[in-house]
């Protein structure tokens, strides 16, 4: 461990912070003296190469290659609130970050990006009841083209589940139109409050913004082979972090994850 020599502190309580190459340490202390001289801090040991953890702290400073022109995303939390910022910086600045409120009646949180005058949920939905609390028929399999109420599935190597924790994370739910259209579900809406499921004009809007429809899928998918089959031109620039959840036809099967992303219009 470091061992440091600290010298013309006054009676008080102290907050020290030591910061190294790779790792960051914070911790309080107390003087009950007055010690001559200005303040300094000496160094007598120099730390263990046993220490092979960073420590986590705020004042971690982090290196990262960058060039004049780069696209950097930066994703921010405070609380259960997460938004997501796409910025080209030309010289030193402050971020700021807005936090929307976006969680469904169940209490799962969505972090939200701006894209234009847009603000868009940055992960699919996964909820199961309406944001009034009244729930979702699961039905999947054969039922999916024998249900006229709202209905939700969830999808796993081609076909449904009733419950798969790691496709919910990753790709959220699927619903059909019954549940994501106002007019035949009595009204109800399956966004968080003060959200709703886009329009056709507002999809458009955002196509248009990002460049048109030749151009706008890259900036929206997530990067990598992960989510979608390589090689292919993922940028994500936006931040929006699309992934290739596939899609169900109207039979009830699943179709092309990581292939294809399907959202719903309004």
């Amino acid at each position: 461990a470091n061992s440091f020599y600290i010298s013309g502190v006054h009676q008080g309580m102290y907050l020290l912070n030591v910061t190294g190459k790779n790792y960051s340490f914070s911790t309080k202390f107390a003087c009950n003296s007055n010690s001559p001289g200005n303040i300094s801090v000496e160094s007598i040991t120099m730390l263990s190469a046993s220490i092979t953890s960073p420590l986590k702290s705020s004042a971690n400073i982090i290196d990262l290659p960058y060039s004049t022109g780069d696209r950097l995303l930066f994703k921010s939390s405070s609380g259960r609130y997460s938004t997501i910022v796409t910025d080209i910086p030309n010289s030193s600045k402050t971020m700021l970050f807005n936090f929307a409120a976006c969680s469904d009646f169940e209490g799962n949180n969505y972090p939200v990006v701006q894209i234009g005058t847009q603000k868009w949920m940055a992960k699919n939905l996964r909820a199961t009841k309406f944001n009034d609390g009244t729930p979702i028929s699961f039905a999947g399999g054969l039922f999916w083209n024998n249900t006229h109420t709202p209905g939700y599935g969830w999808y796993n190597d081609g076909v449904w589940f009733p419950d798969d924790s790691a496709t919910r994370a990753n790709y959220g739910a699927y619903y059909n139109w019954y549940t994501v259209n106002p007019s035949a579900n009595g009204n109800r809406n399956v966004c968080p409050e003060g959200w709703h499921v886009p329009s056709k004009d507002e999809w458009t809007e955002l196509i248009t913004y990002l460049g048109g429809e030749q151009v706008a899928a890259d900036k929206l998918m997530e990067t990598g082979t992960t989510y979608w089959h390589g090689p292919n031109h993922a940028t994500n620039e936006t931040g929006f972090s699309a992934r290739g959840a596939g899609y169900g036809d109207i039979y009830g099967p699943f179709h092309n994850m990581f292939d294809y992303g399907m959202w719903w219009s309004s």
